[in-house]
């Protein structure tokens, strides 16, 4: 998330406390950027649920930085579509990388008594989004959300009038007005409605306000209202069925950071090549696979993720740069003109990522979350009842959350899936005895998913069935991969070991482009197929090269329906199996975990679709001829602090994965209800069904000073030595705690909320009228704006 203008209305029910004193010695420059990076923490509630389609648009105004740009003339800035719009329902995406889009802007103002007018044209998918802001006063004590207004809408493409959404927010000094109104263009009568409406206010520290929401699905309206009212000290909530009184005091908060800087022993950001801004010129004879006007310049994102191009006017697909063309690094130096770097692209319709295997032990597991599958054995518990079961025990068929405890010698089983993908937490926590998950795994051993080990893991089965009998946690080796991205530069050294050979799931051409779905799917029966890699494509093709040169068809989706392929592994390791391994029926079989035969197990994965984030781009130095490499994401290691904050993670160790700044990911979600702001309790009975008021958040944040807040890398990448860096939470949601109802009572809060006038249809400007025609930028110049950076 980043700075919103909405936190005007946020952090009227809160008060941010000063930042923690140090407990050692940090950085010397007190003008650095650990220092002087800000950092944001705003209320998140019940109330504040239902303005996350205003954040999002508020987030974005932000990105564009116009009051960096005033007067500066029309100009382009750099989007974070996901980070605008992540609701907060999980955790940050690890495998798509930023999503940058280019708005066009226009910042102005006449005098220093006249307001400032933002215009804002930019396309989404097919649809136009016309914003048109003032904003003449700041937030004071008198005026405690400022004076500005934010007009804007959503015209789909074809439509003549803004069909897809309209909206608005008003401060001034008789309060703060937000309205929405989305209709599903698709069925005709559905619709989603907001009204907020914030009192007016002598100041920040107390007022009133309402928030109105209408939604109708399939002939069905629901209406909901919740009322709210503060004080200095407290905050009153009440949703239509529970009144709730909370303290504001951060001493008694939650909190959960989304979030993070990394930072050097001086305090400057930790730089990490990860991607660079482009832009093309569209080619018209050449490039016949995708939309766009000739001539015209398209701005762009490259990344370790793949290429993210913008959308042409009207298109509902980015546009497509085929391989051959040439694209221009922006680089900016600090001069009123980038320079530009020109390359030509290798656009892949997939991506091979390389597995290489590291060996852990399961001591090193103590605490970490595991995300667990049972197969076709109910597996016995002790000490909990998982729900009230009789007899108790992990069901068939079901993903549970365990983690090995160290110094009790076992497993521990903490959560179980309650579908989509959640997990919740056991009303009691239970043990598992060894022999029992041994029996369970029936010599296949351990496999599961951590996040906080950074992905899969597995424990063979001769070395799991140790366990119950000779137990030497501090031994049992735990198989772990890291993970890169393979290059064109590398696929003739693959193809010369007999290029690539598929153990099972295996996709050819054919059945690629047959799929429908998404997965493994009919892949399943497929075994032993051969592979080779084109260099010149950067794609898979489906046959074994020939004297060491590529042959075959490339296997590559074209639609959305994203594939996978099983383990591969180059020629020479796939007849290193076969000599280890027995033959079974009529001829040699093979099975995923034959990999771990190997002495240092390495192997290959295919994925392919038309989405950017399931292909990859590559680029060739022009001048040098040499490709330039992106780096993944940085594993870094952090130390969590016994104490019982951190619940049954104090005193671990967990993995987490720093992609660029301010995007440092892997910290497990928990689940919190908003109606109390407390972690969520289940009903005893398992599966639980999902609470509509269920917010998930980071289980934990990392604190701001140098005895504790900082991650460890623990292997060089490019110019990041190995070594210990300083962290900074930039955006923190707070969780103010509950107090009981007669603190309310006694102070007045739970007296009814009167609003003159709910904000409605009516109060909406049509922006268009007052942007007035989009000027034509000839040549499109380089974005000014890179995520509310500004550049030059």
């Amino acid at each position: 998330m980043k700075t919103c203008l909405v936190r005007l209305f946020i952090l009227a029910i809160t008060a941010i406390s000063a930042l923690p004193a140090f407990a050692v010695t940090a950085p010397a420059n007190s003008a650095s950027p650990y220092y002087t990076d800000v950092a944001n923490s705003y209320v998140y509630d019940q109330v504040t649920e239902d303005m996350l389609f205003l954040n999002g648009f508020l987030c974005m105004m932000s990105g564009m930085a116009p009051n960096l740009m005033v007067n500066s003339g029309d100009y382009i800035a750099l989007i974070d579509a996901e980070a605008c719009f992540t609701s907060g329902s999980g955790s940050k995406s690890s495998n798509k990388g930023k999503q940058y889009f280019p708005v066009q802007v226009n910042s102005s103002r006449s005098s220093n008594s006249q307001p400032m007018i933002t215009k804002v044209w930019f396309d989404l998918q097919g649809a136009e989004v016309p914003l048109y802001s003032t904003a003449s006063q700041a937030p004071s004590k008198y005026l405690p959300y400022g004076a500005f207004r934010i007009d804007g809408c959503v015209k789909l493409s074809g439509q003549q009038t803004c069909d897809g959404m309209t909206g608005y927010i008003d401060a001034s000094k008789y309060g703060l007005s937000f309205y929405y109104l989305w209709k599903d263009t698709n069925t005709t009568g559905n619709f989603a409605e907001l009204s907020l409406q914030l009192g007016s206010a002598s100041s920040a520290n107390s007022g009133s306000g309402i928030v109105v929401t209408n939604n109708k699905s399939n002939n069905v309206l629901t209406s909901n209202a919740i009322l709210f009212a503060y004080s200095p000290d407290y905050f009153f909530r009440n949703d239509g069925t529970i009144n709730k009184c909370f303290n504001r005091s951060l001493n008694y908060a939650q909190e959960s950071a989304w979030r993070y800087g990394l930072y050097d022993a001086n305090g400057e950001h930790l730089a990490h090549l990860t991607g660079f801004p482009i832009e093309y010129t569209y080619n018209a004879t050449t490039n016949q696979t995708g939309t766009g006007t000739a001539g015209t310049v398209y701005n762009g994102y490259i990344s370790y993720y793949g290429l993210s191009m913008q959308y042409a006017a009207g298109a509902t697909t980015q546009v497509v740069v085929p391989t051959g063309e040439t694209v221009n690094q922006i680089i900016y130096n600090g001069t009123s003109t980038p320079t530009k770097k020109p390359y030509t692209v290798i656009n892949s319709g997939g991506k091979l990522t390389k597995y290489t295997t590291t060996a852990k032990t399961l001591s090193i597991l103590n605490k970490l979350p595991i995300w667990y599958w049972t197969y076709a054995n109910t597996i016995p518990v002790t000490g909990g009842t998982l729900g009230g079961r009789t007899p108790a025990g992990m069901q068939p068929s079901t993903y549970y959350e365990i983690y090995w405890d160290d110094t009790a010698k076992n497993f521990v089983v903490t959560g179980e899936s309650v579908g989509g993908g959640a997990m919740q937490t056991l009303p009691v926590s239970s043990t598992v005895a060894n022999s029992a998950m041994v029996t369970a795994a029936n010599g296949y051993g351990l496999s599961g998913w951590s996040q906080l080990l950074g992905g899969n893991f597995t424990i063979k089965g001769a070395d799991f069935a140790l366990l119950a009998t000779t137990l030497t946690p501090s031994l049992t080796p735990v198989i772990t991969q890291t993970q890169d991205v393979v290059y064109p530069q590398d696929f003739a050294a693959i193809n010369a070991k007999g290029g690539l050979k598929c153990i099972g799931d295996c996709p050819t051409s054919t059945t690629a482009n047959a799929f429908t779905g998404t997965g493994w799917g009919p892949f399943a029966a497929l075994v032993n197929q051969s592979y080779s890699l084109n260099p010149a494509t950067g794609n898979l093709l489906d046959a074994a090269p020939v004297s060491g040169a590529p042959s075959g068809l490339p296997v590559v989706k074209t639609s959305t329906s994203a594939i996978y392929s099983g383990k591969l592994v180059t020629g020479t390791d796939a007849t290193t199996i076969l000599g280890i391994k027995a033959t079974c029926f009529s001829g040699p079989c093979y099975s995923q975990s034959d990999v771990d035969l190997l002495t240092n197990p390495v192997y290959y994965v295919w994925q392919t679709s038309s989405d950017y984030w399931s292909q990859m781009a590559f680029l060739t130095d022009q001048a040098t001829n040499t490709q330039v490499t992106f780096y993944p994401p940085l594993p870094v290691s952090f130390a969590v602090p016994n104490t019982s904050t951190y619940g049954s993670l104090a005193g671990s160790t967990v993995t987490l994965q720093y992609g660029d700044f301010g995007d440092l990911w892997g910290i497990p979600n928990k689940c919190v209800d908003l109606t109390t702001n407390t972690d969520c309790v289940f009903a005893p009975a398992i599966p639980a069904t999902p609470s509509a008021n269920q917010h998930w958040a980071p289980q934990f944040s990392i604190p701001f000073n140098t005895t504790e807040g900082f991650v460890t890398v623990g292997q060089a990448q490019g110019t990041i030595a190995a070594g210990d860096y300083l962290v900074k939470a930039l955006d923190k949601e707070i969780r103010l705690a509950e107090v009981p109802i007669v603190v309310c009572q006694a102070l007045g809060l739970t007296k009814p909320v009167t609003i003159a006038k709910l904000p409605s249809s009516s109060d909406w400007l049509d922006p268009r009228p007052l942007l007035g025609t989009k000027p034509v930028l000839n040549p499109v110049p380089a974005p000014r704006v890179i995520d509310g950076v500004k550049q030059y």
